[in-house]
């Protein structure tokens, strides 16, 4: 049996794009750990909505779990960042399962008061409902870019242009961590990390990546 502990990446979204970077970006954060990516390929590119975050985790509910990706996995993160399913996931696996939403709520709200820069303001009660879930304290709410995550899909420089514009808007309000939201952002999430001096910029994915090590790490030898 292979040393290594192998993550499974869960995307909630079809996009394959997305799907890669998830899992490139997990291998250069944790080179000690083994990754394989999924899709749920009967979901839209992006989840904007509560409907179609509902419908993702319908979907993750009746995920077949005798697919060869699922064998011996040591861990299991949901990709998205409303943590579509991670509950029934977890329900159904003897292995930790995480969600990128929570993790980073968890994460933001040990540095003090913090926000949600993000692209989805059809799930701005979600957001607040997933801060207020995990202990989410110092929440100051979200701030939303000033187009739609369907406008602003494919088009990197724009996408980070305008967190950065929310990441500013936050800060203004107190806030001295943002959270950006969103699986697809994975990306601008970690430039706007790589500029910023003067706010915390909490990387889901990372977040995630991070509780999924320590404990994987932590486990003693089998």
């Amino acid at each position: 049996m292979n040393a290594v502990p192998r993550v499974l990446l869960v995307n909630p979204n079809s996009s394959p794009a997305t799907t890669a970077r998830l899992r490139a970006l997990a291998e250069a954060a944790h080179p000690e750990l083994r990754f394989t990516a999924i899709a749920d390929a009967e979901a839209p590119r992006i989840l904007t909505g509560p409907e179609a975050l509902d419908a993702a985790a319908a979907r993750m509910a009746r995920l077949d779990l005798d697919q060869p990706e699922f064998d011996d996995v040591a861990a299991v993160i949901v990709c998205a960042f409303g943590d579509p399913g991670a509950d029934a996931l977890r329900e159904r696996m003897r292995v930790p399962v995480v969600g990128i939403g929570a993790a980073s709520v968890r994460a933001a709200s040990g540095l003090g008061p913090w926000a949600i820069a993000t692209t989805t303001p059809a799930l701005a009660q979600r957001l607040s409902q997933l801060a207020q879930d995990h202990g989410g304290a110092g929440f100051l709410g979200s701030v939303f870019t000033t187009s739609a995550a369907e406008h602003l899909a494919g088009d990197e420089a724009r996408t980070v242009l305008e967190l950065r514009a929310a990441v500013a808007e936050a800060a203004a309000r107190g806030a001295v961590a943002v959270v950006i939201g969103g699986g697809p952002l994975a990306d601008a999430a970690a430039a706007l990390h790589a500029e910023s001096a003067d706010v915390a910029i909490v990387q889901p994915l990372l977040a995630a990546l991070d509780e999924v090590a320590a404990a994987l790490l932590a486990a003693p030898a089998h």
